[in-house]
């Protein structure tokens, strides 16, 4: 579960479903291979963990993309973007600090991450990192 306490909103993540979004205990949105940049691979979106930054942009890991850091930024549009790093085997784990940026750990490739979010988002994933 992801949550953006600031508006009561809750994203779940889905080892098959892509995201659910709730507002309170109500189901608002459902993000798949339809509806966002999300993306299928054998018929199931795996999304393995995600967060949402103070900006109010939403950043997941979708397991089944070859792009798979996507990021829902704080205007609603949906982007694919390269994983800094070799794609996880295992769930990473996201953590923002006090100044915004983005911190990844990557427990298969013994990596901690810095990721500056709007550099990282206009360079399509090439720069911020």
């Amino acid at each position: 579960v992801v949550q953006n306490a600031a508006e009561d909103r809750y994203f779940v993540c889905s080892d098959g479903g892509g995201v659910y979004e709730f507002s309170g205990t109500n189901l608002v949105g459902h993000y798949d291979n339809t509806n966002s940049a999300l993306a299928e691979k054998d018929g199931k979106v795996r999304v393995w963990s995600g967060i949402v930054l103070s900006d109010g942009s939403c950043w997941f890991y979708n397991e089944s993309s070859d792009n798979p850091l996507v990021v829902r930024d704080a205007h609603g549009t949906w982007h694919a973007l390269p994983w800094p790093d070799a794609s996880p085997t295992l769930p990473p784990s996201f953590a923002e600090d006090r100044s915004g940026a983005l911190w990844i750990g990557h427990t298969a490739s013994n990596y901690l991450m810095r990721v500056e979010p709007t550099e990282f988002i206009q360079s399509g994933g090439l720069r911020g990192v």
